[in-house]
């Protein structure tokens, strides 16, 4: 029988692996604050989506509305696909 991967052995792998319970906490914090700041920075993004794409809605004309909705979608593309882009740092 073929084995993809080694065996982890030793008291290297056993940390590597969570046994001493230090890493696996501090990286669950870890995450937890990233996430925790992924959403005020998000929140704030949308703060700023908004009050910039209204220059466009206060604007005169009937294809006012369209450029305000314009602006909204192609913030909210570049913002959803920068955020996908985070995933595979």
């Amino acid at each position: 029988m073929h084995m993809k991967y080694p065996a982890r052995t030793g008291k290297a792998s056993r940390g590597a692996a969570g046994g001493d319970g230090m890493h696996r906490g501090g990286t669950h914090a870890a995450a937890d604050k990233q996430r925790e700041q992924l959403r005020t920075a998000q929140r704030l993004w949308i703060q700023y989506r908004d009050a910039n794409c209204l220059y466009y809605d206060l604007g005169e004309g009937t294809i006012t509305r369209l450029d305000a909705g314009e602006c909204m979608r192609s913030m909210t593309e570049a913002r959803a696909k920068e955020l996908e882009n985070l995933g595979h740092q």
